[in-house]
């Protein structure tokens, strides 16, 4: 095992960004359903959901884009990881 296995598992990193680009897609499919649930308030209660209820969605909306921002930077990060511990595991000579 050389000196790069012990400090960084490839496998068990890769698994780790796959799941965070994975919940980056879950997030995705929340905010279609959220969307969906807008036009079902909208429809079924014309005259009776206020401004607060678009705000309250609006908000929402804008906390799971921030959190899939949080998970997408995540993965590229790990990603970004493993690259630059195989650069310097085959430029170090060891």
């Amino acid at each position: 095992m050389n000196i790069l296995e012990k400090i960084f598992n490839f496998v068990h990193m890769t698994g780790i960004g796959n799941k965070y680009k994975s919940c980056a897609g879950d997030i995705d499919e929340a905010a279609k359903k959220l969307e969906q649930l807008e036009q079902h308030i909208n429809a079924n209660y014309v005259g009776q959901a206020n401004a607060v209820v678009a705000d309250i969605i609006k908000t929402l909306h804008e906390h799971m884009m921030l959190l899939k921002s949080c998970h997408t930077g995540a993965a590229q990060f790990v990603e970004y990881t493993g690259k630059e511990m195989r650069n310097w595991d085959e430029t170090s000579g060891r």
